[in-house]
């Protein structure tokens, strides 16, 4: 999401927060503070994922940034697995 590159500056800005920690939960990559307490907020949850999530369900309008992040998403898992 940080390549330049390959997003340019589409997920850039705090508003992206929740999202990149719902990222790091479903692919089980390292957070940082703000991140892990986030999910710990959310999720109700003390431990941290141990491996990555097989699926996930986004219930979120089309328009809303949940389109943008099911891309992100599967392009994580298209390039990286």
């Amino acid at each position: 999401m940080d390549d330049p590159n390959l997003f340019g500056t589409h997920f850039r800005g705090e508003s992206w927060g929740a999202w990149r920690a719902f990222l790091a939960a479903l692919f089980a990559l390292p957070m940082d503070e703000a991140q892990e307490a986030i999910y710990h907020h959310h999720t109700g949850r003390t431990a941290l994922p141990g491996g990555a999530s097989k699926e996930a369900v986004l219930a979120a309008p089309f328009l809303a940034f949940g389109a943008a992040i099911a891309f992100a998403g599967a392009m994580r898992q298209d390039f990286f697995t």
